[in-house]
C-alpha cells in the first residue's frame, strides 16, 4: 500500500551538488518498478527541489478498502410481553388495574425497520492492482406469524389487526389473547383482536376487544365491550355495575342487575332480571322455566321468553320493540352537548369582536394575531362539531319518530305489571295472559295466540357454540 525510494549516490561521488535530478527520471524509474497508483509528484518534486539523499521517502500510496457494514434489525416494541406499562392520565391520576401489557397493532402498522447490508469498497495499491474487501452481513428478517414484509424490503408491517409478540428469534402478530384469569397480574384487558380467559374475571375489572370476547365462567360487575360477539359460559350478576356492549350476538345463561346491549342477537338461556338489555337483533330467552322478570328489555325486531314477570307478585316489567329505549338518552346527551358548544362559540365570538375593533384602530401585536388566528381556528372547529352533532339529532329523532312492526312471544304467561310497547303503541298487563303474541296492526296493538315461528324453532333447537 506503500512505496518508499531511497536515493544512493554512487560510491565514487565526491561532491552530491554534482549529481544531475530529474523528477521524470524518478517517474520512470517507479513506472519500470511496477509502481503505476497514488504517485505524489508533489513528493518527487521536493526531493528534486531539496536534493535529499540517503533517506527513505513515501512517493505513493495505495488507497484502502473500506469493509462494508452489516444490515440492522431495529424493533419498534418492547421484547418485554410482561413489561407493566402504567401511565397517568391527563388528570394526572394513575389506574393500577391499567398495566397495559398487551401491545396492539393494527392492520400495516410498521413493527420494525430493516437497515440492508452496505458492500465493501475495494481498495488499489500502489501497483494498480484491487485490495478486495468484506462486504456487510445482511439481517437475518424476523419475520412470524401474520406479518409481511414491505415492498421495499425496508420495514415488516402487521398483517392483521392484532397484539405483537416476540419469540427470541421472530416477530408475530397473534389474533387471539388467551388467559387464564383476569386479576390483578393481568389488569384490565384492551385488545384488538379477540380474548379468552379461561377461569375467572376479578369484580371491577375491564375487556375491551376488537373482535370477541369468550368467558369460561360467570362473571360479576365487570365491564366487557367487543366490537364483535360476546359469548359466555355462565352468566352475568352485575350488582348494577356489571356492563356487556356487544357489536354482534351476545350469548350467555343469565342476566342479573346488569346493561347488556347487542348490535346483533342476544340469546339467553335462563332468565333475564333486574337487567336492562337491548338488541338490534332478536332476543331470545329459551328455558321453559326461565323468563324475564324485573328488567327492561328491547329489540328491534322481535323477542321471545316462555314467562314475563313474577307470578308471586307484580314487578314492573318492560318489553319494547321498535327502537332501543336508549335513543332518547343519547339525543338528550348531544342537545347537551350543542348547548355547551354555543355557549363557548359566543364566547369565542364576543373575544373575535374585541379584536376587531382593536385592529381598526391599531396594528394588532404578533400576540394579538396569533390570538386571532387561534379564536379562529376554534371557532371553526366548533362550527364543524355543532353541524355533526346537529346531524346525528336529526337522526335519532326520525328514528325515534318512526313506527316499526314486530312481535312479542310469550310461549307461557305474561303477568300483571308488565309493558308492552310496539313501536308508538303500548299496554299494560293488568290480568296475566297464557301463551299470547304481541304485534302492531294500523298503529294497534294487537293481541293473539302463540304461535311456533319458523324462526324461533331455529334459534331454540340451536346450542351454545350455534350447532343446531
Amino acid at each position: 500500500m506503500l512505496a518508499n525510494i531511497r536515493l544512493v549516490p554512487s560510491d565514487d561521488t565526491l561532491d552530491l551538488n554534482a549529481i544531475r535530478l530529474a523528477a521524470d527520471e524518478i517517474d520512470f524509474f517507479l513506472e519500470n518498478s511496477g509502481i503505476v497508483y497514488g504517485v505524489d509528484e508533489a513528493v518527487i518534486a521536493g526531493i528534486v527541489s531539496e536534493r535529499v539523499f540517503n533517506e527513505w521517502v513515501t512517493v505513493a500510496h495505495g488507497k484502502e478498502p473500506l469493509p462494508g457494514i452489516d444490515g440492522t434489525i431495529t424493533l419498534l416494541f418492547s421484547v418485554e410481553d410482561s413489561e407493566r406499562r402504567i401511565k397517568e392520565d391527563k388528570q394526572g391520576t394513575i389506574n393500577l388495574r391499567e398495566l397495559n401489557l398487551i401491545q396492539n397493532v393494527k392492520k400495516d402498522d410498521r413493527l420494525c425497520d430493516i437497515q440492508a447490508a452496505q458492500r465493501g469498497t475495494p481498495g488499489i495499491n500502489v501497483y494498480g492492482k484491487a485490495v478486495l474487501t468484506k462486504d456487510g452481513k445482511s439481517p437475518r428478517i424476523p419475520k412470524g406469524e401474520n406479518v409481511v414484509l414491505s415492498e421495499d424490503s425496508s420495514k415488516l408491517l402487521a398483517a392483521i389487526d392484532g397484539m405483537v409478540t416476540w419469540d427470541g428469534a421472530n416477530i408475530h402478530v397473534q389474533p387471539l389473547y388467551v388467559v387464564d384469569v383476569v386479576d390483578a397480574s393481568v389488569g384490565n384487558i384492551h385488545f384488538n383482536g379477540t380474548v379468552l380467559v379461561n377461569g375467572e374475571v376479578g369484580d371491577g375489572y375491564e375487556i375491551h376487544a376488537g373482535h370477541d370476547i369468550i368467558l369460561a365462567m360467570s362473571v360479576g360487575p365487570v365491564i366487557l365491550e367487543a366490537k364483535g360477539n360476546v359469548r359466555i359460559n355462565g352468566g352475568i350478576l352485575g350488582s348494577q355495575k356489571g356492563l356487556i356492549k356487544a357489536g354482534g350476538d351476545v350469548e350467555l345463561k343469565f342476566i342479573q342487575d346488569a346493561q347488556v346491549s347487542a348490535g346483533g342477537t342476544i340469546m339467553v338461556d335462563e332468565y333475564i332480571r333486574g337487567g336492562q338489555v337491548s338488541a338490534a337483533g332478536p332476543l331470545i330467552v329459551k328455558n321453559p322455566h326461565g323468563g324475564i322478570s324485573s328488567s327492561t328489555v328491547s329489540s328491534e325486531t322481535w323477542i321471545y321468553a316462555h314467562s314475563i314477570g313474577s307470578q308471586q307478585a307484580p314487578v314492573p316489567v318492560w318489553l319494547i320493540v321498535g327502537h332501543d329505549p336508549g335513543l332518547s338518552k343519547r339525543k338528550e346527551g348531544y342537545v347537551e352537548d350543542i348547548y355547551t358548544s354555543v355557549k363557548d362559540f359566543l364566547k369565542l365570538y364576543t373575544s373575535l369582536v374585541k379584536l376587531r375593533r382593536l385592529k381598526q384602530k391599531y396594528e394588532l401585536s404578533k400576540d394579538h394575531e396569533a390570538l386571532y388566528a387561534k379564536i379562529l381556528s376554534a371557532m371553526n372547529r366548533l362550527r364543524t362539531h355543532m353541524v355533526a352533532t346537529d346531524d346525528e339529532v336529526m337522526k335519532i329523532t326520525d328514528k325515534i319518530q318512526q313506527v316499526y312492526g314486530g312481535f312479542i312471544y310469550v310461549e307461557g304467561t305474561v303477568y300483571e305489571g308488565t309493558t308492552i310497547q310496539i313501536g308508538n303503541a303500548s299496554l299494560h298487563i293488568d290480568t296475566p295472559r297464557t301463551a299470547t303474541q304481541f304485534s302492531l296492526m294500523n298503529g294497534q296493538l294487537k293481541e293473539s295466540p302463540y304461535t311456533v315461528k319458523p324462526e324461533i324453532k331455529t334459534f331454540l333447537s340451536k346450542d351454545r357454540h350455534g350447532a343446531t
